[in-house]
């Protein structure tokens, strides 16, 4: 934030955030969760549609020295219900369009917030709360496809180790726009936020699940991402919705793992990206 104060951190098609403006909404978010939990270090949940807003409260999570887990709007609510309380949230921060929902799934077990009705006079400065790299920074759970889902601890250490080696290994730098479309309770997400606001790149949640693919090759192009992080499978169905010879050229790195790579998937990165793309 120091470094970058106004330079672009996140865009949507809704809102544009300065590194400045996110470090106050989180800060200021940040003081809503002190005020109703204390200190100390405790899970607290997220539930959230794909956007700017979760992004916000992920790291006002941190800024309060607790560690986050996210509930995915979208996912089934008994599903929901076990995630949170495996995880013993007492407090879930929302959004309004999600409210209704925070506070069913709470049963009146949790407190709730609106990141909508948090007080605008609260401080923005930053707070001083400085986590111990080994503390917890977020709990993830696992899809549950080998049985119940599993909370995967990762602690601030964790975190940022792994932006460390991706940084280096990509040469990641402060110009590179990244695609953000999995869910932010995916772990594939975690390398893409923190990789990229690290660095002081910009962040472009992209909603796969509300949008779909037909206006992502535009965005793509439109918005010049640099960096894109998918799976094959994912990959595998976009590619196929586009055109002979179309092509993305200021995509300089895409990363598709976590599942079996096919030879046509080469062939298509071949046909659909620039010769220096790797």
């Amino acid at each position: 934030v120091r470094s970058h104060g106004d330079r672009l951190a996140i865009k949507t098609d809704q809102e544009t955030l300065t590194f400045t403006a996110l470090n106050r909404r989180a800060n200021r978010i940040a003081r809503a969760i002190l005020s109703r939990r204390g200190d100390g270090a405790e899970p607290i949940a997220l539930l959230f549609d794909h956007g700017a807003a979760v992004l916000v409260a992920l790291l006002a999570v941190l800024k309060s020295g607790k560690f986050y887990v996210v509930l995915d709007a979208s996912y089934p609510r008994d599903r929901l219900e076990a995630m949170l309380g495996d995880a013993g949230a007492k407090l879930i921060v929302t959004e309004s369009s999600n409210l209704a929902l925070a506070r069913q799934l709470s049963g009146g077990a949790a407190e709730v917030i609106d990141c909508a009705d948090v007080d605008p006079s609260l401080p923005d400065g930053d707070l001083g709360v400085y986590p111990a790299p080994d503390s917890l920074a977020l709990l993830l759970y696992t899809s549950g496809s080998t049985g119940q889902p599993k909370g995967a601890m990762h602690t601030h250490r964790n975190v940022l180790v792994d932006v460390r080696n991706l940084t280096n290994g990509w040469c990641v730098t402060d110009k590179d726009r990244w695609l953000l479309h999995t869910s932010v309770s995916f772990a594939n997400s975690v390398r893409t936020i923190y990789s990229s606001l690290l660095n002081g790149g910009s962040l472009y949640p992209y909603d796969i699940k509300k949008t779909g693919f037909a206006a992502l090759p535009q965005w793509l192009l439109a918005n010049e991402i640099t960096i894109a992080r998918t799976v094959p499978t994912t990959f595998r169905e976009f590619m196929g919705t586009l055109k002979t010879g179309q092509i993305f050229p200021a995509i300089r790195v895409l990363s598709v793992g976590g599942e079996p790579l096919l030879r046509a998937d080469l062939d298509y990165f071949n046909g659909h990206f620039s010769p220096g793309c790797v």
